[in-house]
């Protein structure tokens, strides 16, 4: 499900800092895990083109409780 507080940009207006994981939205509907390379978007081992990317939120480790 898309977070909503984090917005989504036009693939071939905005693009983030290379390197950066991006969740990437394709004209069929499709999305996919990608990064922008600074040159070309990336995704499952080639170049790709989506139409709207958002940044990847990073995931929170568990929490770890120290046993007494």
């Amino acid at each position: 499900m898309r977070n909503h507080e984090n917005p989504t940009f036009d693939a071939q207006a905005v693009k983030p800092e290379p390197y950066t994981a991006a969740r990437l939205y394709f004209a069929d509907g499709s999305r996919k895990g990608g990064i922008w390379t600074g040159k070309v978007w990336w995704s499952e081992g080639r170049a790709v083109e989506p139409v709207r990317w958002e940044r990847m939120t990073p995931l929170t480790p568990p929490e770890v409780k120290e046993e007494e």
